[in-house]
């Protein structure tokens, strides 16, 4: 006990502080500059060693997490033997990671052993032992009891000991079976006499205790194990005794013990017979039992193999699994490697799913009694990925982590519900197709019927509103390309800087035409620019201000507010996905009759639709435009309150540019122009409009044909204003390889590019690909004078 105090002084006070255990984490644990740390530790302790070796302790030393030695202060230049498997102490340590102490004999000596285990942050990283030399423990017993004690050790372990300390310690053998420790000088007489008289009790099988008599001397020997239950040999001690009294005493305590012993071993045979009938009735409950858990668990059993399922049990301390279930059907693995196995054979998570697994997994998830439930995806043997549904709870059991709970195969619940969306989107898609293709019949069945009037009719009054009309059908059908041109990939905005402020009073006013309702505007005056498409953004304003106007029937309230707002982390009123800066925010709100709570969270997805003649596809477009511009817009509604649609546009510091005035290319001389196209009718139409501004006009149907065709007038001398390349042309090379040729042949070419969608990112980046302008088809004369006036005149 004493030891044990003393021992538990210096671990608290040296051993076990945040500084040594922060070195051996390093050094043990995390395997850096394991050299270093030994020195640093050793310099620190030392001193402290040394003061404990004039208290008996013999030894210092550190050991690895796996039973390593790392550091003996007593023999420092030796370390990194493994221990489990000649040091019983060490190989429990090891497996128990919990205070240990008893005798062991070891390479260096006979000793009584303390070893603690050390953790640092919950994780256990080694060992250390403090032990006290027999020599010092004799030596502390003679000075406390004032009797001579020495130790009587078996033959087998002179073999452990390392012979030059053998010398020292031992003397010649006793009975040829031990051989007695030499701590304080006893005469050969004496020694020889102890031998005799020890014969016949040293050799005896049961190892009790004997008492035997010397001259003037009482010797009593009391059988010594260590601490894996081995015996070590005897503990002798002899003292001096008058033989005449002590032979009397003695025969009167063994009269006594007779006495006693014939008593107790009479009440001992009643109660054993007593304890055996009763020992016979529970052993007999016990079966009985232990049938009925058989049964349970075979039960148990077969649920569980047959419930489609995996009941997992992973220790977050030791990366190890328990597992049971239908294992084999879902991964496709052996129930014979997972009776308790690394979580590394079963856990091939797909790439997208770790980082939402890993977490999961971490410290800071933690929280005991804490349920969880999680969705991923695993390989199986086949290589394939299986959807599996995770549910679980997170529990400490016998003072470690653990996360307990249930895998289940869902994947043909997630093919299902897939098959069910993608049905859905189908038959959505049948009614937007059944109501485009509707729109478009309508519009082409009036462009036809002004066509075939203008065809038929001599009078020019009617033929003048025939083509007015008619282009105002088209107009219609190219916004209604437009608006799907938007909703799909190709839709990305052409930017540059918009005075925020007029675009909305005056798309407010364009879409509130007609309409008896009140407008409210309340605009801030240092509202900022937007960096933004002018047209895209329009087209947001104008369908939520359509839908405030039928909300409210044409008679309600219409309010307009913007104002400058900034997104920083402290602010969490503004949509989570914006990153930090300066934005414009916009709202519309109308007193309505407002939208159900249930079908606010679909609004802006594509197709839905609370309206009979509605195509689901206004609001999604709005969404799809925001998103495009890096802004974000939402929703709200409650009964008797506002109905509000909000969105934010990031803002800009820069000036809009001030419009030049238009300049009438029809005056400014003949250009020589290359028009390229694989529609024949582009390049008809095409030809005409630019020829009836009085300019020279060449075509081609592919890439190549242009390279030919500009290659032979540049080896003519003669070079073309202006290329018109179109971005996509089937069968042959399109507008982007085009224009690199053309420029290796011509550095300063200038070129157009056209195409009927706005494709991402040629529209949006033109310049990047070397073309000075952009224009899109369907294009008219006013399209095809300004992308000339953008492109020759203005720059």
């Amino acid at each position: 006990k004493d030891l044990s105090n003393l021992s538990d002084f210096i671990f608290d006070a040296y051993l076990n502080n945040e500084e040594i255990k922060s070195l051996l984490y390093k050094g043990v644990y995390l395997n850096e500059n394991p050299d270093e740390v030994r020195s640093i530790i050793y310099k620190k302790l030392y001193p402290v060693f040394l003061k404990s070796k004039d208290m008996g302790i013999s030894q210092f030393a550190f050991h690895t997490n796996d039973g390593r030695s790392f550091l003996r202060l007593h023999n420092p230049q030796k370390y990194g033997d493994d221990l489990t498997s000649i040091r019983p102490m060490i190989k429990s340590m090891v497996k128990y990671k919990r205070k240990i102490s008893g005798y062991e004999v070891g390479k260096h000596e006979f000793a009584y052993r303390i070893i603690y285990p050390i953790k640092y942050y919950n994780k256990y990283i080694g060992s250390v032992e403090i032990a006290l030399n027999a020599t010092y423990l004799l030596k502390y017993l003679n000075k406390e009891f004032n009797h001579l004690y020495q130790i009587a050790s078996h033959k087998d372990y002179k073999n452990i000991i390392d012979p030059n300390f053998y010398n020292s310690y031992y003397i010649s053998p006793f009975n040829n079976y031990f051989v007695i420790r030499e701590i304080y000088n006893i005469n050969p007489y004496n020694v020889n006499l102890l031998k005799s008289k020890m014969e016949k009790y040293i050799d005896k099988d049961d190892k009790k205790s004997r008492s035997i008599f010397l001259m003037d001397k009482a010797i009593t020997l009391i059988p010594f194990y260590s601490y894996d239950n081995n015996f070590i040999g005897y503990l002798i001690k002899i003292q001096k005794t008058d033989m005449y009294h002590y032979h009397l005493k003695n025969t009167l305590v063994e009269i006594v013990l007779i006495f006693i012993i014939s008593i107790l071993l009479l009440i001992g045979y009643y109660n054993i017979n007593k304890k055996n009938e009763l020992l016979k009735e529970e052993n007999l409950k016990r079966e009985t039992l232990n049938k009925e858990l058989e049964k349970l668990n075979k039960l148990f059993t077969i649920i569980i193999e047959n419930s489609g399922q995996i009941i997992y049990d992973y220790n977050l301390e030791t990366k190890m699994v328990k597992q049971n279930g239908a294992i084999e059907s879902i991964l496709g693995i052996e129930k014979e490697r997972f009776s308790e196995t690394d979580t590394n054979i079963f856990f091939e998570l797909h790439p997208e799913d770790k980082i939402r697994v890993l977490n999961l997994l971490s410290n800071e998830t933690f929280e005991d009694g804490r349920s969880f439930k999680i969705r991923y995806r695993l390989k199986n043997t086949k290589g394939d990925y299986v959807q599996i549904l995770d549910t679980g709870i997170y529990a400490i059991i016998d003072g470690e982590r653990h996360f307990v709970g249930t895998m289940k195969d869902i994947t043909y619940l997630i093919e299902y519900e897939e098959t069910l969306q993608r049905n859905k989107r189908l038959e959505s898609l049948g009614f937007l197709a059944g109501g485009i293709a509707h729109d478009f019949n309508n519009l082409l069945a009036g462009i036809w019927a002004y066509i075939e009037i203008i065809r038929m009719s001599q009078d020019k009054a009617t033929i003048e509103d025939c083509i007015n009309k008619a282009y105002t059908a088209f107009k219609r059908a190219k916004t209604l390309i437009n608006q799907l041109l938007t909703f799909s990939k190709c839709g990305t905005p052409e930017l540059k800087v918009v005075d925020t402020k007029k675009l909305v009073t005056d798309t407010v006013n364009f879409a509130m035409a007609g309409s008896s309702a009140k407008i409210h505007f309340d605009i801030a005056e240092d509202t900022y620019n937007i960096l933004a498409d002018e047209h895209q953004i329009a087209q947001v304003i104008e369908n939520l201000i359509i839908n405030a106007r039928q909300a409210s029937s044409d008679k309600g309230n219409i309010y307009i507010k913007v104002y400058n707002i900034e997104k920083s982390n402290s602010n969490s009123s503004m949509c989570l996905n914006l990153e930090d800066g300066k934005y414009v925010h916009i709202s519309i709100s109308d007193d309505g009759v407002g939208i159900p709570e249930d079908k606010i969270q679909h609004i802006f997805e594509p197709f839905y639709t609370t309206k009979s003649k509605g195509k689901g596809l206004g609001l999604a477009i709005c969404h799809n435009i925001i998103e495009k511009h890096k802004g974000c817009i939402k929703a709200s509604s409650k009964p008797g309150e506002l109905t509000t649609f909000e969105f934010y546009i990031p803002a800009t510091s820069d000036k809009t540019l001030i419009k030049e005035e238009q300049i009438d290319i029809s005056k400014k001389g003949s250009l020589k122009i290359a028009l390229m196209d694989d529609e024949d009718i582009i390049l008809d139409a095409g030809k005409l409009l630019f020829e009836t501004l009085g300019h020279t006009v060449f075509t081609a149907k592919t890439g190549e044909e242009m390279i030919k065709l500009y290659n032979e007038h540049l080896n003519k001398g003669e070079r073309f204003n202006l290329c018109i390349l179109d971005i996509t042309i089937v069968g042959g090379m399109g507008g982007i390889d085009t224009i690199k040729e053309l420029k290796k042949i011509d550095p300063n070419v200038r070129a157009i590019v056209s195409s009927g969608y706005a494709e991402d990112p040629v529209f949006a980046n033109f310049k990047e690909y070397g073309f000075v302008a952009t224009l899109k088809k369907p294009y008219g004369m006013p399209e095809v004078i300004k992308a000339l006036d953008d492109t020759l005149y203005k720059h």
